[in-house]
């Protein structure tokens, strides 16, 4: 439910409204714990309150970066496998070149079947958030992987080219697996890092409260710049969290370009 509100949505809109959410509780906490503890007695304390708060802070600096670099590295990943799936694909294409001509049509209309298959069906199912049917896909290269295994071999260059285009092949499986691994609603960051997050943000920010400051006004003003700079985080990584889900995504447009690059003669290229 949660995520399908964050990735149905714009990113500004769902951002916005989380940090207005998260900026609004810490600042009506603030007040709330004005009631039990007076600024006054803060101040007495102010040097030991500092150090609890630069402890607290640090030790979540790490943690929210840690979380925030292994999604990033994840949506960098992500990108990375979709850009080299359709590498392979294109570079099959052209492979095929030296063969003879009925076996490098066939081979070149599974490709395009593959490519259009991948654009269209699964790319909808990954946004989607819903699992990918394997089986079109992985039955278009089954049929791709015989056609090539049985190719007639009419001379030394078409053995060679058969050899580069089942290593291809090969590099087109794995590609294909880490992307659908990259893909499954079950990727991402674990509940449990979720849970830590949260229960860190919420020292960090009640740590704040413990501080002294000359007024009321200024110390609301301390709690919304920090609460606001931690939600930006929060936003940034939910936001990267799951790669082919929500505005900011991975892009299907290097199977748009290796489709453009395989059309037929004659056929207008893709808008």
């Amino acid at each position: 439910m949660f995520d399908a509100w964050i990735y149905d949505n714009p990113t500004w809109l769902w951002g916005s409204i989380l940090v207005a959410a998260v900026v609004s509780v810490s600042c009506i906490g603030l007040l709330a714990f004005n009631h039990v503890v007076r600024p006054e007695h803060k101040a007495a304390s102010s040097d030991a309150c500092a150090a609890i708060f630069s402890v607290t802070g640090t030790v979540y600096a790490v943690l929210i970066a840690f979380v925030a670099i292994a999604a990033w590295e994840a949506f960098g990943a992500g990108d990375r496998s979709v850009q080299a799936e359709a590498s392979h694909v294109t570079n099959i294409y052209r492979d095929v070149a030296g063969l003879d001509s009925k076996d490098a049509d066939s081979v070149r209309r599974l490709l395009r079947a593959y490519a259009s298959h991948v654009a269209t069906e699964e790319w909808a199912a990954q946004m989607a958030g819903t699992p990918i049917d394997h089986g079109p896909g992985r039955r278009i290269l089954e049929r791709l992987y015989l056609a090539t295994v049985d190719l007639d071999h009419g001379g030394r260059a078409s053995s060679l080219v058969q050899n580069e285009v089942l290593r291809e092949l090969n590099e087109l499986y794995k590609e294909r697996r880490a992307r659908h691994i990259a893909s499954s609603p079950d990727s991402g960051i674990p509940a449990v890092v979720w849970f830590i997050i949260s229960v860190g943000t919420a020292l960090t920010i009640f740590a704040s409260y413990l501080l002294a400051a000359a007024s009321v006004r200024l110390h609301l003003l301390l709690v919304a710049i920090a609460s606001s700079s931690i939600a930006l985080v929060i936003v940034m990584v939910l936001a990267l969290d799951q790669p082919f889900r929500g505005e900011l995504c991975i892009s299907k447009a290097p199977f748009e370009l290796a489709l453009d690059s395989m059309r037929p003669p004659g056929e207008p290229v893709r808008k």
